[in-house]
């Protein structure tokens, strides 16, 4: 294990959104050093990403802040020595209810919800048009950052001679130019993630060890589709920079080499028990 992953921690921070993407207004309410537990899962797919997040023993007028709607929630995990941010998302559901003497305060959020559930588009482009310029217009109608959008699809070079029309949901004509550019598109923490087969985010690989916190040994499963290659399972301590299309590499009895993430599960509770990351990932290059 490695000596930093020690102490666990939690952040929660609920308020309304600013101006600027993933910025919250100052009066939002931080929420520290009581307990958590919580449940993120992120994917590379287009369906947004989910938390179920408790928190124990807010105040009454805590209680009451949270309640607002249209707020955003987000959520630093780590350890004393490092913590880094595991989601930020739109708020679905705030309940509390009671655990014996305590309050429980309950959240569900949607990353990059409202914008996918509810954005649409009725536009039409002229001949001539690049995919790019469209992509632009999607993205703008989203409502969230561009993250690397634009630039991956520039890569393309892909023009419409003959027009371009997108008429309903922005998630789903986006969807269906991205297709037609053989690429996939996900929202992680508010951007937008555009990526080509076998390809992966930058940032560089993490090390996946007993030295940096693998649990048991990686399970081998199979493909998520036809033709596709085999997916192993990893387990470890909860990792914040692992999520979908980070590479890591993977020092394992009967596991070696490098790895992309798919699915990736955050899952813990700062008052003891599971505090664990869970990755299905797939050979590089594969």
């Amino acid at each position: 294990m490695a000596p930093l992953l020690f102490d666990r921690r939690c952040r929660v921070i609920v308020g309304k959104p600013s101006a600027s993407f993933n910025v919250l207004e100052p009066d939002a309410v931080e929420i520290d050093g009581l307990r958590v537990q919580l449940k993120i899962v992120k994917t590379g797919s287009k369906e947004p990403n989910t938390a179920e997040v408790s928190v124990w023993n807010l105040s009454a007028d805590t209680r009451a802040r949270v309640q607002a709607k249209g707020s955003k929630l987000v959520v630093v995990a780590g350890y004393k020595d490092i913590q880094r941010q595991v989601f930020i998302g739109d708020v679905r559901t705030v309940d509390h209810v009671r655990d014996g003497a305590a309050w429980v305060t309950k959240f569900q959020a949607g990353d990059g919800e409202r914008a996918f559930r509810y954005a649409r588009v009725g536009e039409s482009f002229s001949g001539g048009t690049d995919a790019a310029s469209i992509a632009q217009r999607l993205v703008d109608l989203l409502g969230v950052d561009g993250g690397n959008a634009i630039a991956r699809v520039r890569r393309a070079a892909r023009t419409f001679t003959q027009g371009y029309a997108a008429h309903g949901t922005v998630q789903g004509e986006l969807s269906r130019l991205l297709d037609g550019l053989g690429l996939t598109w996900s929202i992680q923490d508010g951007r937008l993630q555009v990526l080509g087969p076998q390809e992966s985010i930058p940032g560089g690989s993490i090390e996946v060890s007993e030295t940096t916190g693998l649990v048991g040994s990686p399970e081998h499963g199979s493909p998520t589709e036809a033709g596709q290659p085999a997916v192993l399972k990893v387990k470890m301590l909860l990792q914040p920079e692992i999520v979908p299309g980070r590479t890591f590499a993977l020092v394992a009895e009967g596991a070696r080499g490098g790895y992309v993430a798919g699915r990736v599960e955050h899952a813990g509770d700062t008052a003891g028990g599971e505090w664990y990351t869970t990755v299905e990932a797939t050979p590089l290059g594969a």
